[in-house]
């Protein structure tokens, strides 16, 4: 599956630190009830794996943070951004946390539409995960980044995340599905 690059070109991902005050108030109540932004070390990180993605998108801005939690979780909030946990940094190697993001950035692009966070552990709709998998896939194909990476990181969820068999099942099809598309 091919992503045209139209489609990657409306992102941006500019610094990934903000203030909470600059942030909407539902999406601020959110990040402070998370814990509040994470240090700059963790942030500084979770930028430069960032990188390769600026040199394909530009447009309309779309901006990563770290929240300060032990929890292994990705989210995205349209109109806000992607949000990635310290837990989940402190977890993943760089390629696999360049999976986390390009897999939250397929929610954005594909289901841009919708008002809540979308965990990276999964949703009510595993066809929408899928979906931003696949997209992820692709995107960190067009930046270089092995896109096996995404199945390492699901793999690494559902040991460290996976607390309950319903989960655990939903990241075994999306693994399972990975495998296929990426061998």
């Amino acid at each position: 599956m091919l992503v045209p690059i139209l489609l990657i070109a409306t992102l941006v991902i500019p610094g990934c630190t903000l203030p909470t005050g600059q942030l909407p108030p539902n999406v601020h109540r959110w990040v402070t009830a998370q814990g509040g932004l994470a240090n700059e070390a963790t942030a500084d990180r979770v930028s430069r794996v960032c990188d390769p993605f600026l040199r394909l998108v530009e447009g309309r801005p779309v901006r990563v943070f770290v929240l300060e939690s032990d929890t292994v979780a990705a989210y995205a909030w349209p109109r806000s951004g992607v949000y990635v946990t310290r837990g989940l940094a402190d977890l993943a190697t760089d390629d696999e946390l360049a999976a986390a993001i390009a897999h939250e950035l397929g929610h954005l692009v594909i289901d841009g539409h919708l008002s809540s966070p979308l965990a990276l552990t999964g949703s009510s709709d595993d066809d929408a995960e899928l979906r931003a998998d696949r997209w992820g896939c692709c995107l960190l194909e067009q930046c270089g980044v092995p896109p096996t990476a995404m199945r390492t990181l699901l793999e690494k969820v559902k040991v460290a995340h996976a607390t309950n068999d319903s989960c655990r099942a939903g990241l075994d099809v999306r693994i399972r599905s990975l495998v296929i598309v990426h061998p």
